[in-house]
């Protein structure tokens, strides 16, 4: 028997484990191709039914393409209120209080972010933070490996006679 993982399931696990890392959160997992980030993972809930929401973004664009240009953790208070943010009706609706984001770096270079809308009003302690850290490093190894789908090869030992 042989099991496949792929991309997609390994970005899906990375999103759900920082939902559940970061109660009460939003956690969007984007991922960078040439000069957009598009979304690729979510988990958490939102309170309100929206549509026309981007599932790309240029780089750089937003808080989470703020966080894709960055060499380290973005943290945002009152993100609703930041000029860099795309949707501020949709984090007040949302009561969205803190933002982290944490790029996706493998092989030096930058391959995608891992964005959290909480709605908790204080920051992340430093033992989440640097849980996010670990995962954003499996999820952006995952990106760098590219293809997880291929199933492992069985080793078969034969004895010698």
């Amino acid at each position: 028997m042989s099991a496949s993982l792929g991309l997609g399931d390994v970005l899906a696990a990375a999103s759900r484990a920082a939902a559940e890392l970061v109660p009460d959160s939003l956690v969007l997992i984007w991922v960078q191709q040439n000069d957009r980030l598009v979304l690729r993972a979510a988990a958490g809930t939102l309170e309100h039914p929206w549509t026309g929401l981007p599932t790309t973004l240029a780089v750089g664009e937003g808080l989470a393409g703020a966080a894709g240009l960055a060499h380290d953790v973005v943290l945002v208070e009152e993100p609703g209120a930041d000029p860099r943010a795309r949707y501020p009706s949709l984090l007040h609706a949302e009561g969205v209080r803190t933002f982290v984001g944490v790029p996706l770096a493998a092989r030096h270079a930058r391959v995608g972010v891992l964005a959290v809308y909480s709605r908790r009003p204080r920051r992340p302690s430093p033992g989440t933070l640097d849980a996010l850290g670990v995962l954003t490093t499996q999820a952006a190894l995952a990106l760098s490996v590219g293809d997880l789908a291929r199933p492992m090869a069985p080793v078969v030992r034969q004895q010698r006679r």
